[in-house]
C-alpha cells in the first residue's frame, strides 16, 4: 500500500487536556509514533503548534466534541 501522508498528527481534544499522536513513515517503510499531552491554555496550544512545526508535520486531524475544538483550530 502506498503511503499518502508520511507525517501526520491526530489530536484528541477534551476540556482540560489534548493528546497528540504524531506518526512518521520513513522512506524504507519504518513507522514511528510519538505521543504528547498538552493543556488547553493559550501557552499550551502555542507549545503544541511549536512541536508540530518542529516535527515538520503538514497534516493535523482533530477529534473533539462540542466547542472544545474551536480554540485548537484557531491556534
Amino acid at each position: 500500500m502506498q503511503v499518502v501522508h508520511p507525517i501526520c498528527c491526530g489530536i484528541d481534544g477534551h476540556p482540560a487536556q489534548l493528546t497528540a499522536c504524531l506518526r512518521r513513515v520513513s522512506d524504507d517503510g519504518q513507522m514511528s509514533t510519538a505521543w504528547r499531552d498538552f493543556g488547553t491554555t493559550s501557552d499550551q496550544l502555542f507549545a503544541l503548534r511549536a512541536w508540530l512545526d518542529a516535527q515538520a508535520c503538514p497534516l493535523v486531524v482533530l477529534e473533539s466534541t462540542g466547542v472544545y475544538g474551536k480554540p485548537i483550530y484557531h491556534v
